[in-house]
């Protein structure tokens, strides 16, 4: 099912035996079940059904009737009647569909992600969190850099991780340290981390970037040692080189890698919208505990975004 392009094959990394990826959820993640009311989010969209099903109200008794907006250097944009009903009625928990599907063409032309899914989440913040639930248990461990981000941190507390610190530099998380904790892990400490978070563009708070070069032999550590990376890079267009930097998600052959974008920096942190990619195993139980909190993000936000 996961498919790199063939030319990134060729050039990064030789595909690995599969990830039983089963085996990476923690208990919690492995109980959660697909809400049933959000299981019907599909079938409402088959044009000539009318369902009692969802709960879902009327659009003729929506009160607003437009959205309109002014942008600096363009000007005044206003969205259609159909899109402002979309936006206004509930909607699968991964969002607004035709955001989503923007999305989906962003991330194949930009990370070469064809074949990842796409989750909408209330900020990056969020989908990152979700993540950390979704792969950890109490007692397990996980590789950070050191130092990293305090509100990531502030996320992994609570869960009674411990944390394996990765020495970084001037370009960011140091390869070397990475398998030096890996090859050397000593059992008696518990099992070996199966997770790596990393900021690889600007990280937070030592505004390091890593190099194409190190993000190739870090994807190829996590390999050997089977783990999965989460690439949290709201930076990644904040780049001041001539070319950005391509990420740990065009070099992912196997699966391994959960990206988390954000439009806090280049658009406005008040819309909180972020997005996570990667292999949908991993992205539609990120989306399911959303299912039975928020049901999904702020449509608004999305259709204004798109």
């Amino acid at each position: 099912f996961w498919k790199a392009p063939r030319r990134l094959l060729s050039t990064t990394h030789v595909r690995a035996a599969a990830p039983d990826f089963a085996s990476f959820l923690s208990r919690t993640s492995a109980r959660r079940k697909p809400s049933p009311i959000r299981a019907l989010q599909p079938l409402l969209r088959i044009p000539g059904i009318i369902s009692l099903g969802g709960g879902m109200p009327n659009p003729m008794t929506f009160p607003l009737e437009g959205i309109s907006f002014s942008i600096k250097g363009i000007g005044n944009m206003a969205l259609s009647r159909q899109t402002v009903e979309a936006a206004l009625q509930y909607s699968p928990t991964t969002g607004l569909p035709q955001f989503v599907d923007w999305l989906k063409s962003l991330q194949t032309s930009e990370h070469h992600a064809a074949n990842a899914a796409i989750g909408v989440t209330p900020g990056s913040q969020e989908g990152v969190s979700r993540a950390f639930q979704m792969l950890l248990n109490e007692g397990d461990s996980i590789l950070v850099e050191s130092p990293t981000y305090s509100g990531s941190l502030a996320c992994l507390q609570p869960l009674g991780v411990q944390f394996v610190q990765v020495p970084t530099d001037n370009l960011g998380l140091v390869p070397e340290k990475l398998a030096e904790a890996l090859d050397s892990w000593d059992p008696s400490k518990g099992k070996k981390p199966r997770v790596l978070y990393t900021i690889p563009t600007g990280g937070n708070p030592t505004g390091a970037s890593m190099p194409i070069e190190r993000k190739r032999q870090v994807y190829a550590i996590a390999q050997k040692h089977d783990v999965i990376i989460l690439e949290d890079d709201p930076y990644y267009y904040l780049q001041y080189s001539p070319a950005r930097i391509p990420s740990l998600l065009s070099l992912d052959v196997d699966g391994r890698v959960i990206r988390f974008d954000s439009f806090s920096k280049i658009l406005s942190a008040g819309i909180r919208v972020g997005f996570v990619t990667g292999h949908p195993f991993f992205i539609y139980r990120i989306q399911r505990p959303g299912q039975a909190s928020a049901l999904h993000p702020s449509r608004h936000n999305h259709a204004t975004s798109t």
